[in-house]
């Protein structure tokens, strides 16, 4: 696990979350090379697999981490530092968009930011946390 996953690891215990009890997916089955930001033909590639995931679970949050993930789901392009925890409704499941762990370290106050808006739409949906 990498940095971003060990410190997804640690927010989600933070607002009350096992790692155990959430699904964690990619919108993007296979890496770009170089770790590059995927692009359109991936994404749409991808795209067929992701639903019948999401089809399956039947969830009724989805948190997006990154602008990508948000708009792969919603279909919608976002600014996601003056849009974090906007919430759209996807076929009856809330999508809600938060940052990637990976690009906290460019945001000031960009963890705490996220803990309080997960927590919010926790709270909003009725989850019952420890």
């Amino acid at each position: 696990m990498g940095q971003g996953g060990s410190l997804l690891n640690g927010i989600l215990e933070e607002v009350g979350l096992r790692r155990a009890e959430t699904y964690i997916t990619n919108t993007v089955k296979c890496r770009p090379p170089e770790n590059r930001k995927p692009s359109k033909s991936e994404l749409l590639s991808c795209l067929p697999f992701l639903q019948t995931q999401i089809n399956l679970i039947a969830p009724k949050l989805i948190f997006t981490l990154g602008a990508v993930a948000f708009s792969q789901i919603t279909g919608k392009q976002i600014k996601l530092r003056s849009e974090l925890g906007r919430c759209d409704d996807v076929h009856g499941v809330s999508v809600c968009a938060l940052y990637h762990p990976n690009g906290l370290r460019y945001i000031t106050g960009g963890r705490a930011d996220m803990i309080r808006v997960f927590r919010e739409r926790l709270r909003k949906q009725g989850a019952h946390l420890e």
